[in-house]
């Protein structure tokens, strides 16, 4: 049996290693940086990712329907709690989003103009391709994920 000083350092050993296991499951999330592209039957919508960590995210969405482009910035802020933000998908006002990853999956909750909610789920296909998916305001899929093709 130890002596009291081996103990003590064992006990201090052991405490380490659970808060350090704990900050690194904490710090884990997704890399989502990268370019991606979503190809529709108009047009298309490239996404630019820029990650920070899991801390912090600018989403750049530059739509281009029927040749007119329109571009979007997001700058984001993952702790989950409201920031003011610029519209989504063509609107008029910028709104309050909610960001925050979920394991793998980063949640993004936009007040649009009203009281809607736009949610949107991204996340990483097996082939590290941008996979979105919209629900409604009780949390329902609004159809299949959209997925869109990493650049290289």
């Amino acid at each position: 049996m130890p002596n009291r000083q081996g103990r003590f350092a064992l006990t201090r050993m052991v405490l380490c290693l659970a808060v350090a296991s704990t900050l690194t499951a904490a710090s884990k999330c997704a890399d989502l940086s990268g370019t991606y592209l979503l190809q529709g039957e108009d047009g298309q919508v490239r996404f630019s990712i820029k990650q920070h960590n899991c801390d912090r995210m600018i989403i750049v969405r530059e739509n281009n329907y029927l040749g007119t482009i329109s571009t979007e910035k997001h700058d984001l802020m993952l702790d989950g709690r409201e920031h003011a933000d610029t519209p989504w998908l063509g609107g008029r006002k910028g709104g309050k989003t909610t960001a925050k990853f979920l394991g793998s999956q980063l949640r993004v909750d936009a007040k649009v103009e009203g009281d809607a909610t736009l949610t949107m789920i991204y996340s990483l296909t097996s082939a590290r391709d941008l996979q979105i998916e919209d629900l409604d305001s009780q949390g329902h899929d609004l159809g299949s994920p959209s997925v869109a093709a990493r650049q290289r």
